[in-house]
């Protein structure tokens, strides 16, 4: 297998994870799409193959000082371990003295 289709897999793992699809429904779209199906152990892997990079995100060094923060939160209903409750999903937005968000 190429190397970026791999990746584009594990992506695409990710985000339908992501999105509320399982592990086993994620499989049954691989099969679907790729005609090849994948264990839920595999899927799971794929998808947390991700959070490598949205950690190193998450740690970034950030500017000291900003101009104007926004900060607005959107409540949405998320499944967690098979129960559906309204939880809020920040979106915050710097601003810096330059102008630059």
């Amino acid at each position: 297998m190429i190397r970026n289709e791999s990746e584009e897999r594990a992506r695409l793992f990710n985000l339908l994870y992501t999105k509320g699809l399982t592990t086993e429904q994620i499989g049954e779209v691989s099969e679907c799409v790729y005609g090849r199906s994948y264990s839920k152990q595999q899927v799971s892997y794929l998808a947390n193959s991700c959070r490598d990079d949205v950690e190193k995100w998450l740690c970034r060094n950030l500017s000291s000082h900003y101009l104007a923060v926004y900060i607005d939160a959107t409540f949405i209903s998320t499944r967690r371990d098979r129960q559906v409750s309204k939880e809020a999903y920040y979106t915050i937005l710097g601003i810096l003295e330059d102008g630059s968000r």
